[in-house]
């Protein structure tokens, strides 16, 4: 004879469910109540991951929904609120998608540090929302549109951001200083097959020109060009070739209208040295770039090397 009869064991799972979704929803519900103002990063990244939270519930996601909160909850509270770790027992992701999002995670993470710079905070909280959005939408599907527009939109945030990161150098200097920081390296991307430069590209130039003139003395521009792997590696590095030249040419014209003294360095890397390692074949929008540095640059990243 059964213990439970039917009915009773009926409205024992339904508790147990009820009981599970209360408690798991504790965080989003809080958040949900929450009104958060301020133009720090705390602020700003708390605003970001509220709103993706109540994106999630809106799908039904209420584990990773109410995961979300709690990162919001945690930078309203001013705790240091990390991008997440593709690696991590919560997200089960294909070795090669982990590798990408590892690769991103690093490319990010120059900016990261200038979080608590008042110039580049809403910047800094959009980029790590879009990067952990590519991570969560990864987890379910890799190939989704989501995952896509996520991808995407870390992409441009980032691109926006390479052009305002700062030199170690002025990073020491008081924010007053940094107003106007001239980058150590700037990257501006192409469409898959194209050296065109993109209204977006000619705007992160136009920016780099004018902190030029802002400090007009003899300088090197190194110019780095790179491919992704939907071509073969002859094509990539004439492609590259071409986007440098693109690049040259623009910068060059400017410069010379306005007397500044610019000497180019050029090296073609096609698809020899992406900043995202990739499978062949593989459109990668990040590694259709080209990346102007101030000093030799490290293949991969957009970083200066150490003097």
């Amino acid at each position: 004879m059964s213990i439970f009869s039917y009915k009773q064991m009926k409205q024992c799972v339904w508790g147990l469910v009820l009981l599970t979704l209360t408690s798991a929803c504790t965080n989003l519900e809080s958040v949900r109540r929450q009104t958060i103002s301020g133009d720090d990063f705390y602020s700003r990244l708390a605003k970001e991951y509220q709103q993706f939270a109540l994106s999630e519930a809106e799908h039904y996601d209420w584990r990773n929904a109410d995961y979300f909160a709690k990162k919001s909850k945690d930078a309203l509270h001013k705790k240091e609120v990390e991008p997440e770790l593709p690696l991590a027992p919560r997200w089960t992701l294909p070795a090669d998608v982990a590798e990408t999002l590892m690769s991103a995670r690093l490319y990010f993470m120059d900016a990261y540090e200038q979080r608590h710079n008042p110039f580049m905070a809403s910047d800094v909280a959009q980029a790590q929302l879009a990067y952990d959005c590519w991570v969560e939408q990864s987890s379910e599907n890799p190939q989704s549109t989501d995952t896509t527009t996520c991808r995407e939109s870390f992409f441009e945030v980032m691109e926006h951001l390479t052009a305002k990161l700062p030199s170690k150098a002025a990073a020491e200097n008081p924010p007053e200083k940094i107003l106007e920081p001239l980058p150590t390296c700037t990257s501006v991307f192409f469409d898959s097959g194209s050296s065109k430069l993109k209204p977006k590209a000619i705007r992160t130039l136009n920016v780099l020109i004018e902190k030029l003139q802002q400090s007009p003395q003899k300088r090197t521009l190194y110019l780095y060009g790179n491919a992704d792997r939907t071509g073969s590696i002859a094509s990539n590095r004439k492609l590259a070739q071409k986007r440098i030249n693109t690049v040259k040419t623009y910068l060059h014209k400017k410069t010379t209208q306005l007397s500044l003294p610019i000497h180019f360095v050029n090296k073609a890397r096609g698809e020899s040295k992406p900043k995202l390692p990739t499978r062949d074949n593989r459109a990668e929008p990040l590694n259709r770039s080209v990346d102007i540095g101030l000093k030799p640059q490290k293949p991969g990243h957009c970083h200066a090397l150490s003097e």
